[in-house]
């Protein structure tokens, strides 16, 4: 054949690749494959020729040249791979184009035949690929059946697709397994100790370890066993005369170098040289040796190794060394303890997955209600908790064993230490079938994985063999670093040999497959991963989830229990307009990503008739409203402790309105107890902060009080009762008008369109404190009330205001013109109007008012049953209750509703002014509130005449906790959070409406809520 490609010692004749493929690529370069070979087009045509008489009978093609198995028809094996080989001839050879064609619908009817494979749904060998095969042959035939491979593939996708994740993580922890007893292998663990080991791990109380002992670690103070010492003098030179003189070597630096000096002396007599002295001092250098020794034991024990019987030695080596001091104290090391190191391993969980021979067996159990994903079982986790405890111990050991190297130093080469070139079999890898056939190479290893099942659904996750072919190069790879160790070691005395660096050696790679395993499973986990988040097309925030959870709302909740945003609008009925809007707001992002408020979605209840409260004003005042009482349920849902949003109440005023909003707590059936107020008026818009504190949820609570005291429950039910109640989070909103109406004795809507009145009376209630007595109607005595008309009352009221304020303008007069005296008195050249600073100057020009775009609710809009006389302070009582009896995951935390810190108010001093924000801490609120509380001093003769006018909501929220982030609690949890929010969402909604789940959802979804929360619709007698 002119062209062979060789790929694993075979000849693949395939289009993917193979000769065929090979053959395209050059077709479709004629003209530079004839430049480069004037005979190449010839070349080409004969390669193909002798191809195709390769064919089988059935008019498939081998997936291997010599291979007889006629079974694979797919583009990289078999006749898919040829049908473009053939119609590429035949545009090339007119000559032979017709029977190029023919060949190609020969191939194409192999295809149609045994084409619908169930290996997936990839192009190269999938049914897909046999499909796009048949769409290059001409005609409505292929057509019509590619269409029909098109239509299988669709209807099969689910069952098609090979990727077997828990088999995955299967055959990569028993690859880490088969790697880890060959290991075990070359420290000892033959055939015959694997067979004990085994017998050991089937009794009922096996519980095997590996223990190594390695006497001689830094443990004690005592010194080492003196030897002996020696003392060397360095002899003097013969042929002088010489003068010993020895010093002790205590009095020499320990750093100067041993040797002699020499000293002449020369005599003269009369001038003339008669003798000379040489002297010579010998330095005296005693050296200490010690005795250094190490006994080396690794041996496998059954329970706790008490009888001799129940211990087995799998190898063990004493060494020794010398060694050499200028000085006997302080010995050079500590005393050998025995045994100086000591530390085990738990192996019964590898030795209890093997089957005959060594054969590692691991497997998930995917039947038990625990197994969530192939990360997250029972299984996995003893699998986990063994190779951790291997990692832990063979670093151990390993690390004392280079310690040694600094008792014994020893020239030796690094890289024979390195792990670098130990190839490491634990992969999550997938091959294709059939690749690999190492029977003859089994025989090796310590331990190999079974061979695979015939009859086994074809499936992408690497074969037996393959793995067999791994465990082989990774045996390989070890032995021959254990020989360059061998190399490195020359000699097999003292305490660090080859023995010593190969265990070594071998330990840190099995430190290093435990590690790898980890990160294969954990490559296998974020395979998943990658497939959500390719399947939504992105990253799920907690605001996106809550996003999805409001779309999911309008197809659950019938409509008269749908949840609704919490945006009211302020207004006296349907015919007025709206002074304002009040809103619990959230942080949410936008399309592009941009940072928005959108009013929270709550399921809400209110009673058809009013309910009259109260609330204190001061320690003796007391002031009451009736009014509507709005009940929100809130639920919020927590992600690895992260909401995903900011929480805010906004309060907006429309030009010329005015409103009261007072913040604070449920405290019994009748009143309500305000902590924060503030008068928002002439396009104020106030933002509050509201954070949230959980508490723990009613199972944590019983199981945290279970061992306490009956005093000490007593007292942590008391606490929990208040901790309830304060989740009755309050807003209370009065009207202004309506009131000051009542106050002055004028007729309803006396004052909707008298803006400049409405104005100047609330300027005489704030600014001045005037009491109402001194502008209220009053008539004559013996006149009936009703009997004076609506525009005489108003214009009598407009008139005592005029009054007040020409008494106050001819007070501010006086006071002026006090000051001007004075400031003549003490400089007399000072402009008055310097003093005064000027006059003031104003325009009676009225701008057209900006709409508020927020939202509009019409009270009495929501659905809902109508609740009389309900004590609200019992709700969460009741909500408590219900999580602890239809919450079997317990996630559902009442969530107490707290106001922050730091509000900002954005206002407008003036009707051609810019808008300014500021921001309000405390004692700016402290001012907020003490001007409310006095304008309702003012408007409800100090508690005398009740608030006619206001509405009363209350939110009760509950917070979803998830630990994990929404894509790890799909990924790794196998949960779906939506099913878990929409059952904590019907608790919650059956409690705030005082009806059962089955009377607030859809019919079309009640078997999928019946599926999923089957508890809510247990009847209490059932």
């Amino acid at each position: 054949m002119a062209i062979v490609l060789r790929m694993a010692r075979e000849v693949l004749p395939s289009g993917a690749h193979g000769i065929a493929g090979i053959l395209q690529t050059l077709l479709q370069l004629p003209a530079e494959v004839a430049l480069a070979r004037p005979d190449a087009p010839d070349l080409l045509q004969k390669t193909a020729e002798k191809l195709f008489e390769c064919c089988f009978r059935s008019g498939n093609m081998p997936s291997s040249l010599g291979n007889g198995k006629d079974r694979l028809v797919q583009f990289c094996h078999g006749a898919t791979g040829m049908i473009s080989l053939a119609l590429r001839l035949a545009e090339h050879h007119p000559k032979s184009a017709v029977r190029y064609q023919e060949l190609a619908q020969q191939f194409g009817e192999v295809i149609w035949r045994r084409g619908l494979l169930k290996k997936g749904l990839g192009l190269c060998h999938g049914a897909p690929g046999n499909g796009l095969a048949m769409l290059s042959l001409q005609g409505e035939l292929w057509l019509n059946r590619a269409k029909h491979f098109a239509v299988f593939c669709v209807e099969h996708r689910d069952e098609l697709h090979p990727l077997d994740k828990y088999l995955l993580v299967e055959r990569a922890t028993n690859l880490a397994a088969a790697a880890e007893l060959n290991c075990l292998g070359l420290l000892g663990v033959g055939p015959e100790q694997l067979a004990t080991l085994k017998q050991w791990a089937s009794g009922v109380v096996a519980n095997e370890a590996l223990e190594a002992e390695v006497p001689g670690a830094c443990q004690t103070e005592d010194p080492l066993p003196f030897a002996r010492d020696a003392a060397e003098k360095i002899p003097p030179d013969p042929s002088s005369i010489t003068a010993t003189l020895e010093i002790p070597q205590s009095l020499l630096n320990s750093a100067r170098p041993a040797g002699s000096r020499k000293h002449v002396e020369e005599v003269s007599v009369g001038g003339v040289l008669r003798s000379a002295i040489t002297s010579k001092v010998v330095t005296k250098i005693t050296e200490y040796f010690w005795n250094f020794e190490t006994n080396c034991v690794l041996e496998a024990f059954r329970g706790v190794g008490a009888d001799a019987s129940d211990r087995m030695v799998l190898w063990s080596r004493q060494g020794q060394v010398e060694l050499k001091t200028s000085a006997k104290t302080p010995a050079p090391h500590p005393e050998v303890r025995s045994p100086a190191v000591n530390k085990e391993v738990n192996i019964s969980w590898l030795l209890r997955i093997l089957s005959d021979p060594a054969v590692p067996g691991f497997s998930i159990d995917r039947t038990i209600k625990s197994c969530k994903t192939p990360r997250r079982n029972q299984d996995f986790d003893k699998a986990y908790q063994y190779f951790m405890a291997l990692s832990n111990w063979t670093m151990y050991v390993a690390d004392y064993i280079n310690h040694l190297r600094t008792v014994q130093p020893r020239k030796m080469d690094d890289s024979a230490l390195s792990l670098d070139h130990v190839f490491i079999p634990v992969v999550p890898i997938m091959f294709k079938e059939g690749i690999g056939e190492v029977d003859h190479s089994i025989d090796t290893l310590m331990s190999a994985l079974p061979k695979g099942d015939a009859e086994a659904p074809p499936s992408l996750v690497m074969s037996a063999s393959a793995g067999n072919l791994l465990l082989v190069e990774q045996l390989r790879s070890l032995k021959e670093q254990h020989e360059n160790v061998r190399n490195s070691f020359p000699g097999d005395t003292g305490i660090l040999t080859a023995v010593e660096g190969c265990i070594s050696l071998t330990l840190m790679h099995m430190n290093t497959l435990a590690h790898q395993w980890v990160q294969a499973v954990d490559y296998v986990e974020s395979m998943l991963r990658k497939q959500l988040v390719a399947a939504i097309g992105k990253e799920v925030s907690p605001s996106e989830f809550g996003s999805y959870m409001r779309f999911h709302y309008r197809k659950l909740f019938l409509d008269a229990y749908q949840p609704s945003q919490f945006c009211f609008a302020v207004r006296r009925s349907e015919q007025h307009g709206p002074e304002g809007t009040v809103s619990i707001e959230e942080e949410t992002f936008g399309d592009a990503g941009s940072l928005m408020h959108t009013p929270i979605v709550t399921l809400e209840n209110h009673g058809s008739t009013p309910t009259a409260m109260s609330f204190p004003l001061s320690a003796s005042t007391t002031v009451s409203f009736t009014g509507p009482v709005h009940l929100h349920g809130w639920l919020c849902h927590s992600f690895s402790g992260q909401t995903g949003s900011g929480l805010f109440l906004k309060a907006r005023a429309r030009q010329f309105s005015s409103m009261l909003v007072l913040v604070g707590r449920v405290t019994s059936a009748t009143s309500f107890d305000p902590t924060y107020a503030a008068i928002i008026q002439n396009k104020d818009e106030l933002t509050i902060p509201l954070e949230m504190s959980v508490i723990p949820t009613p199972k944590e609570f019983k199981d945290a009080i279970a061992s306490l005291s009956p005093e000490q429950q007593q007292f942590a039910k008391a606490f929990r009762a208040m901790q309830l109640e304060s989740t009755l989070f309050g807003v209370l909103v009065v009207q202004i008008k309506p009131q000051l109406e009542k106050l002055l004795n004028l007729p309803d809507d006396s004052l909707t369109k008298e803006i400049k009145l409405t104005q100047d009376l609330m300027e005489l209630f704030l600014k001045y404190q005037i009491p109402s007595d001194l502008l209220s109607f009053s008539e004559e005595e013996g006149v009936s009330e009703t009997v004076t008309a609506a525009p005489a009352r108003l214009g009598a009221v407009r008139g005592h205001v005029k009054a007040m304020f020409d008494m106050i303008n001819q007070e501010k007069q006086e006071e002026l013109e006090e000051s001007r005296k004075q400031a003549q008195y003490s400089a007399p050249l000072v402009d008055l109007n310097d003093l005064l600073g000027g006059s003031r100057s104003g325009s009676s020009e009225i701008p057209e008012m900006e709409m508020d775009m927020c939202c509009e609710v019409a009270v009495g809009s929501f659905g809902g049953s109508a609740t009389e006389s309900r004590d609200y302070t019992q709700v969460p009582q009741e909500m408590d209750a219900q999580f602890e009896k239809l919450d079997p995951d317990s996630s559902l935390r009442p969530t107490i509703i707290n106001i922050g810190n730091t509000w900002k108010k954005r206002s407008q001093k003036a009707l051609l002014a810019e808008p300014t924000e500021a921001q309000l801490t405390s004692d700016h609120q402290k001012q907020e509130k003490d001007a409310a509380f006095d304008l309702l001093d003012a408007i409800t003769k100090s508690g005398a005449l009740p608030l006619s006018h206001a509405t009363l909501h209350i939110v009760i929220a509950a917070t979803h906790c998830f630990d994990k982030t929404v894509l790890e609690t799909v990924v790794q949890e196998n949960v779906n959070p939506i099913e878990k929010v929409e059952r904590s969402t019907l608790i919650m909604a059956s409690t705030v409406h005082q009806q059962p789940a089955a009377s607030l959802i859809n019919q079309s979804s009640f078997p999928r809520v019946t599926a999923a929360s089957p508890q809510l619709f247990v009847k209490d007698g059932d």
